[in-house]
Protein backbone atom coordinates (compact mmCIF):
# COMPACT_ATOMS: atom_id res chain seq x y z
CA UNK A 1 0.00 0.00 0.00
CA UNK A 2 3.05 2.73 0.99
CA UNK A 3 4.62 1.90 -2.78
CA UNK A 4 1.20 2.66 -4.10
CA UNK A 5 0.72 5.78 -2.19
CA UNK A 6 4.03 6.68 -3.42
CA UNK A 7 3.61 6.52 -7.02
CA UNK A 8 0.96 8.16 -6.95
CA UNK A 9 2.66 11.07 -5.24
CA UNK A 10 5.54 11.08 -7.67
CA UNK A 11 2.70 10.63 -10.89
CA UNK A 12 1.15 13.53 -9.43
CA UNK A 13 4.64 16.13 -9.35
CA UNK A 14 5.02 14.94 -12.44
CA UNK A 15 1.84 15.67 -13.65
CA UNK A 16 1.79 19.04 -11.90
CA UNK A 17 5.34 19.85 -13.00
CA UNK A 18 4.10 18.83 -16.68
CA UNK A 19 1.04 21.11 -16.51
CA UNK A 20 3.21 23.93 -14.89
CA UNK A 21 5.32 23.81 -17.73
CA UNK A 22 8.53 22.75 -15.82
CA UNK A 23 11.40 21.05 -17.08
CA UNK A 24 13.51 18.59 -15.26
CA UNK A 25 15.80 21.28 -15.14
CA UNK A 26 13.59 23.76 -13.45
CA UNK A 27 11.52 21.31 -11.23
CA UNK A 28 12.78 19.75 -7.91
CA UNK A 29 12.81 16.80 -9.62
CA UNK A 30 16.47 16.36 -9.76
CA UNK A 31 18.12 17.60 -6.96
CA UNK A 32 21.78 16.26 -7.96
CA UNK A 33 24.13 19.07 -8.92
CA UNK A 34 26.20 16.42 -11.18
CA UNK A 35 23.29 15.92 -13.13
CA UNK A 36 21.83 19.07 -13.48
CA UNK A 37 25.22 20.14 -14.27
CA UNK A 38 25.25 17.17 -16.92
CA UNK A 39 22.17 18.31 -18.47
CA UNK A 40 23.46 21.76 -18.94
CA UNK A 41 26.35 20.53 -20.57
CA UNK A 42 24.28 18.29 -22.30
CA UNK A 43 21.73 21.04 -24.05
CA UNK A 44 25.20 23.52 -24.10
CA UNK A 45 26.13 20.86 -26.59
CA UNK A 46 22.99 20.11 -28.52
CA UNK A 47 22.71 24.45 -28.89
CA UNK A 48 25.94 25.12 -29.88
CA UNK A 49 26.20 22.05 -32.52
CA UNK A 50 22.84 23.39 -33.80
CA UNK A 51 23.96 27.11 -33.76
CA UNK A 52 27.53 26.29 -35.64
CA UNK A 53 25.48 24.00 -38.05
CA UNK A 54 23.15 26.96 -38.72
CA UNK A 55 25.84 29.54 -39.06
CA UNK A 56 27.91 27.31 -41.40
CA UNK A 57 24.82 27.16 -43.78
CA UNK A 58 24.32 31.01 -43.58
CA UNK A 59 20.99 30.68 -41.28
CA UNK A 60 22.44 33.81 -39.04
CA UNK A 61 19.17 34.41 -37.31
CA UNK A 62 19.18 30.27 -36.32
CA UNK A 63 22.86 30.35 -35.46
CA UNK A 64 22.21 33.46 -33.06
CA UNK A 65 19.45 32.13 -31.56
CA UNK A 66 20.93 28.60 -30.63
CA UNK A 67 24.70 30.35 -29.71
CA UNK A 68 23.12 32.72 -27.01
CA UNK A 69 21.07 29.89 -25.94
CA UNK A 70 24.22 28.00 -25.86
CA UNK A 71 25.60 30.31 -24.14
CA UNK A 72 23.22 30.67 -21.28
CA UNK A 73 23.44 26.89 -20.67
CA UNK A 74 27.26 27.41 -20.82
CA UNK A 75 27.08 30.34 -18.06
CA UNK A 76 24.88 27.72 -15.72
CA UNK A 77 27.83 25.56 -15.61
CA UNK A 78 29.65 28.26 -14.29
CA UNK A 79 30.55 31.94 -15.05
CA UNK A 80 34.04 31.02 -15.98
CA UNK A 81 33.78 27.19 -17.70
CA UNK A 82 35.30 26.84 -20.63
CA UNK A 83 32.17 26.09 -22.30
CA UNK A 84 31.53 29.78 -21.97
CA UNK A 85 34.49 31.03 -23.92
CA UNK A 86 33.71 28.38 -26.53
CA UNK A 87 30.49 29.92 -26.94
CA UNK A 88 31.58 33.60 -26.70
CA UNK A 89 34.38 32.32 -29.87
CA UNK A 90 31.81 30.96 -31.53
CA UNK A 91 29.19 34.16 -30.98
CA UNK A 92 32.13 36.44 -32.17
CA UNK A 93 32.50 34.40 -35.30
CA UNK A 94 28.75 34.93 -35.96
CA UNK A 95 29.29 38.61 -35.08
CA UNK A 96 32.23 38.84 -37.61
CA UNK A 97 29.70 38.04 -40.24
CA UNK A 98 27.42 40.41 -39.32
CA UNK A 99 29.83 43.10 -38.97
CA UNK A 100 29.27 43.53 -35.24
CA UNK A 101 32.73 44.17 -34.81
CA UNK A 102 32.73 45.98 -31.33
CA UNK A 103 30.41 43.37 -29.93
CA UNK A 104 32.57 40.73 -31.44
CA UNK A 105 35.95 42.14 -29.83
CA UNK A 106 34.38 42.26 -26.45
CA UNK A 107 33.11 38.21 -26.59
CA UNK A 108 36.59 37.79 -27.34
CA UNK A 109 38.70 39.80 -24.83
CA UNK A 110 35.94 37.64 -22.73
CA UNK A 111 36.95 34.49 -23.85
CA UNK A 112 40.63 34.86 -23.98
CA UNK A 113 40.70 35.59 -20.18
CA UNK A 114 38.83 32.12 -19.65
CA UNK A 115 41.18 30.49 -21.75
CA UNK A 116 44.05 31.88 -19.74
CA UNK A 117 42.50 31.13 -16.14
CA UNK A 118 41.34 27.89 -17.53
CA UNK A 119 44.69 26.40 -18.82
CA UNK A 120 47.37 29.14 -18.59
CA UNK A 121 49.24 30.00 -21.36
CA UNK A 122 49.62 26.78 -22.94
CA UNK A 123 47.10 26.05 -25.20
CA UNK A 124 46.29 26.61 -28.67
CA UNK A 125 42.43 28.47 -27.50
CA UNK A 126 44.42 31.46 -26.05
CA UNK A 127 46.65 32.55 -29.60
CA UNK A 128 43.54 31.06 -31.95
CA UNK A 129 41.22 33.53 -30.11
CA UNK A 130 44.29 36.42 -29.36
CA UNK A 131 44.43 35.85 -33.42
CA UNK A 132 40.78 36.52 -34.04
CA UNK A 133 40.64 39.50 -32.06
CA UNK A 134 43.23 41.58 -33.54
CA UNK A 135 41.77 40.72 -37.11
CA UNK A 136 38.34 41.92 -35.76
CA UNK A 137 40.46 45.48 -34.68
CA UNK A 138 41.97 45.43 -38.33
CA UNK A 139 38.52 45.48 -39.56
CA UNK A 140 37.84 48.66 -37.58
CA UNK A 141 40.65 49.54 -38.78
CA UNK A 142 42.72 49.67 -35.32
CA UNK A 143 45.92 48.75 -37.14
CA UNK A 144 48.33 49.78 -34.54
CA UNK A 145 46.12 48.37 -31.99
CA UNK A 146 45.49 44.61 -33.44
CA UNK A 147 49.63 44.28 -33.54
CA UNK A 148 50.11 43.11 -29.60
CA UNK A 149 47.51 40.72 -30.26
CA UNK A 150 48.85 39.83 -32.85
CA UNK A 151 52.64 39.36 -31.52
CA UNK A 152 51.51 37.80 -28.61
CA UNK A 153 49.81 35.02 -30.76
CA UNK A 154 52.40 34.68 -33.01
CA UNK A 155 55.07 33.96 -29.66
CA UNK A 156 52.10 31.82 -28.50
CA UNK A 157 51.57 29.71 -31.68
CA UNK A 158 55.64 29.12 -32.07
CA UNK A 159 55.74 27.46 -28.99
CA UNK A 160 53.07 25.27 -29.83
CA UNK A 161 54.49 24.81 -33.17
CA UNK A 162 50.74 25.66 -34.95
CA UNK A 163 50.08 24.85 -38.23
CA UNK A 164 49.18 28.37 -38.58
CA UNK A 165 51.77 30.16 -37.36
CA UNK A 166 52.88 31.42 -41.13
CA UNK A 167 49.45 32.81 -42.03
CA UNK A 168 49.37 34.79 -38.94
CA UNK A 169 52.91 36.26 -39.92
CA UNK A 170 51.20 37.61 -42.92
CA UNK A 171 48.64 38.67 -40.91
CA UNK A 172 50.76 40.77 -38.75
CA UNK A 173 53.21 42.18 -41.11
CA UNK A 174 50.35 42.89 -42.94
CA UNK A 175 48.90 45.05 -40.25
CA UNK A 176 51.95 46.47 -39.04
CA UNK A 177 52.53 48.30 -42.76
CA UNK A 178 48.66 49.24 -42.89
CA UNK A 179 49.72 50.99 -38.90
CA UNK A 180 52.63 52.71 -40.41
CA UNK A 181 50.75 53.87 -43.47
CA UNK A 182 47.82 55.36 -41.22
CA UNK A 183 50.23 56.95 -38.94
CA UNK A 184 51.99 58.99 -41.45
CA UNK A 185 50.37 62.75 -41.24
CA UNK A 186 48.50 63.75 -44.88
CA UNK A 187 51.48 66.50 -46.93
CA UNK A 188 49.47 69.46 -47.96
Amino acid sequence: MKSSALLEITLLVIVCASIAGCTPKESSLKLDPKEIAAEHARDWDQKNKAGLAALTSGDLDAAEKNLVAGLKEAEECGPEDVRVAVSLNNLASLYEKKKMYTQCAGYLQKARKIFRKAYGDMNESIPVTERNEARILTKQGKWAESLPLYAEAIRYMEMLKSKDIDDVKKEYEEAKKQSLVKAKPEKS
